[in-house]
C-alpha cells in the first residue's frame, strides 16, 4: 500500500528543500512522475518516490567544493542554563498568544465601537436631511399653490375686459 505526504513532508524525508523536489519533479522524462497524485489544492507524493533521491546529494553538499573535506561536526557545548520543559515553553507561548489575541480583539471591539458611533452620527444626519427634504417639498407644494391661484386670478381680470356687451365694443367704453 502506498502511503502519500504532501512535498513539504517528502522533502524532509528525503532531506532536500522543496524548491529540489519541486525541481525533480517538474523535469520532464522524469520517472517519479508516476509517484504524483494531486487532491485537491495538494500535490502529493509517495513514499516510495525516496528511493528515486537518494542518489542525490543535499544541496549542501553541492554548495561545497569537492577538493574540500567536510569539516568535522564539533560537540555541542552544553548549556549552561537548563532548558526549560516543554511544558513551560508551551505555556508560555500560550499565554503570549492569548495575549496578543485579547490585545487584537479589545482593539477590533474599539473600531466597533467607533463604526458604531458614526454610523449614529451619519443616521442623525440623514434624519435631519430627510426632514429639511420634506419641508422644502411641503414650501415647494404651497408656492405651486399660489402660483395657480394667481394665474386663476388673472385670468378672471382678464375675463370681464373680453366680456363687454355688443356696444360697449362699439363705442370703446
Amino acid at each position: 500500500m502506498e502511503s502519500f505526504v504532501t512535498i513539504k513532508e517528502f522533502a524532509a524525508l528525503a532531506n532536500k528543500t522543496t524548491q529540489a523536489v519541486y525541481k525533480r519533479i517538474s523535469q520532464q522524462d522524469n520517472i517519479i512522475q508516476k509517484y504524483i497524485k494531486f487532491d485537491g489544492k495538494y500535490k502529493l507524493i509517495s513514499t516510495e518516490a525516496l528511493k528515486y533521491f537518494a542518489d542525490e546529494p543535499t544541496e549542501e553538499e553541492q554548495e561545497q567544493p569537492a577538493e574540500q573535506p567536510k569539516p568535522e561536526p564539533k560537540p555541542e557545548p552544553e548549556p549552561e542554563k537548563p532548558l526549560l520543559p516543554a511544558s513551560d515553553l508551551l505555556n508560555s507561548t500560550t499565554n503570549k498568544l492569548v495575549s496578543s489575541l485579547e490585545n487584537h480583539i479589545d482593539d477590533l471591539k474599539k473600531e466597533i465601537e467607533t463604526l458604531r458611533s458614526e454610523l449614529a452620527e451619519k443616521n442623525l444626519q440623514l434624519s435631519n436631511l430627510n426632514e429639511r427634504l420634506a419641508n422644502e417639498q411641503e414650501l415647494h407644494r404651497h408656492n405651486q399653490l399660489l402660483l395657480a391661484s394667481s394665474d386663476s386670478d388673472r385670468e378672471k381680470e382678464k375675463e370681464p375686459e373680453k366680456q363687454g356687451g355688443f356696444l360697449k365694443k362699439i363705442f370703446g367704453k
